[in-house]
């Protein structure tokens, strides 16, 4: 995934570095093998990176956040919609 952050943007071997080492623990964490959401989380992590975030620890549990902030507004969206009514 280093080429993925390399085309990404201008990083320097540190940065590319805690980057690679957060997309790998993430990975394992997560359990994602699809080349689709391996990059999203590529993604996430290079936008926690840019936020700030500067240890692989820190970039992980800040995507992590993000996710399960995600997905929780996801289920309370379809639990609070009313169904429809057919006239």
């Amino acid at each position: 995934m280093r080429d993925f952050f390399l085309r990404s943007g201008i990083y320097s071997p540190l940065d590319l570095a805690v980057l690679d080492t957060a997309l790998k623990i993430a990975v394992r964490e997560l359990s994602a093998t699809e080349k689709s959401e391996i990059e999203d989380l590529a993604l996430q992590l290079l936008a926690a990176y840019e936020g700030g975030f500067r240890s692989p620890g820190a970039l992980v549990r800040a995507v992590l956040r993000q996710r399960r902030r995600e997905h929780l507004e996801g289920v309370l969206r379809k639990t609070t919609q009313r169904p429809t009514r057919h006239r």
